[in-house]
């Protein structure tokens, strides 16, 4: 829809003033318009509604889609032997022993499934180095240092009996 296709296209860009029989038929003819435009408006609604949930389902096969693929995964065929032998020692830093950081082995490892966390916690050699930073005391509560203590004890307990090779840092300031 043009403005040249207008009936009162006359009328348009200029300073004429419609007469009584055209200001009725122009009243009319804005009815109409304006009642193809809600028409379009609900019509685009119900379209936006449908791709929306079109999406939706398309996003729920894709995820299907994935999940499915990742049990054809090479990986999901390798005995638990292997990933804790040969699998897991070469995903521990090597610039540094190992931290408590969730970001980085061998706790990650803990946190991609749960075969994974088992195969983790049970492998000792991930657990035999471990770097330890003790912040500023004063700046440590008492559950702060608890759970530390704990976390500790936890990574020694894993370890068995491999010797221990850590390396300390103490906030000195």
């Amino acid at each position: 829809m043009d403005l040249e296709s207008s009936p009162f296209h006359h009328l348009l860009d200029t300073n004429h003033t419609a007469s009584h029989a055209e200001s009725k038929h122009i009243h009319e003819y804005l009815r109409l318009t304006e009642q193809e435009l809600q028409n379009m408006d609900e019509k685009i609604t119900g379209l936006e509604t449908l791709l929306n949930d079109l999406r939706s389902r398309r996003q729920k096969i894709v995820s299907y889609i994935h999940k499915h693929r990742q049990l054809l995964a090479p990986i999901r065929r390798l005995p638990p032997e292997i990933i804790a032998s040969e699998l897991f020692p070469y995903c521990l830093p090597t610039a540094h022993p190992p931290t408590r950081e969730s970001s980085e082995a061998p706790l990650s490892l803990t946190l991609v499934c749960k075969q994974w966390r088992e195969i983790a916690l049970n492998t000792r050699c991930l657990w035999s180095a471990l770097h330890i930073y003790i912040p500023h005391f004063r700046l440590m509560d008492k559950d702060l240092m608890e759970r530390r203590k704990n976390g500790i004890k936890q990574w020694l307990e894993r370890s068995g009996n491999l010797p221990i090779s850590f390396s300390l840092a103490v906030h000195s300031h």
